[in-house]
């Protein structure tokens, strides 16, 4: 466990507005002690208030863009594989969104990918087992989403029996916006997008069709 002298190094080390500050006031006095560097004075301000700036304006784009969040359930393999898995993943959902700010995430809200990522090394034999993981898996996943604001959309990777996808299946439904993929040839490849609303209409009829049915001969 850190002792509290290290948690407050490690949180000062974080805090980019301190360093913005205390960059500030050295200019500041540095431009006494150095008066023929007049454009330190000049310069040097509005460079650093467009840097604070330009910080705060990524962090609120992050708060309202589109995250696209990674879900990896792996049983029965070892953890090297759930790395390997995660970094063919993120090459699929960037091939398929452009989006590569995973850990950009991660930094700006102080989140661990470790819980989009449900790992079992061994091999689940009860159903208990399976309940476990999945309830886990579930609780792992809200603590991670609850933390992060902004639209999310899930991509879904398998690394384990087909069974698995049934109990997921029932735990997501079809509310939450996610693409599920498939592993074929060492390669993930999207089989399923539900980013969009499956309730609506996707193509209007503009005429009323009729169709002839006959009854059945008995």
């Amino acid at each position: 466990m850190k002792s509290r002298y290290r948690i407050f190094i490690d949180s000062i080390a974080e805090d980019a507005d301190l360093f913005f500050f205390i960059a500030a006031i050295v200019m500041f006095l540095l431009s006494f002690f150095l008066p023929e560097e007049k454009w330190l004075l000049i310069a040097a301000p509005p460079a650093f208030i467009a840097a604070y700036l330009l910080k705060h304006f990524r962090v609120a784009s992050q708060l309202v863009s589109t995250k696209h969040l990674p879900l990896i359930f792996t049983v029965g393999r070892p953890i090297k594989d759930v790395q390997n898995a995660l970094e063919t993943a993120q090459a699929s959902i960037t091939e398929l969104t452009g989006f590569k700010a995973f850990r950009k995430v991660e930094k700006i809200f102080d989140v661990r990918r470790d819980f989009l990522l449900p790992h079992k090394e061994r091999r689940l034999e009860k159903d208990d087992d399976w309940t476990d993981y999945i309830v886990d898996s579930q609780h792992n996943i809200r603590q991670f989403v609850d933390s992060v604001p902004g639209e999310k959309v899930y991509h879904v990777f398998l690394y384990g029996p087909a069974s698995l996808a049934l109990g997921l299946g029932a735990v997501f439904g079809s509310k939450h916006k996610m693409v599920i993929y498939q592993r074929l040839d060492g390669e993930y490849t999207p089989v399923i997008d539900l980013r969009k609303n499956l309730r609506r209409i996707k193509q209007p009829l503009v005429e009323h069709k009729y169709i002839t049915v006959s009854e059945p001969q008995r």
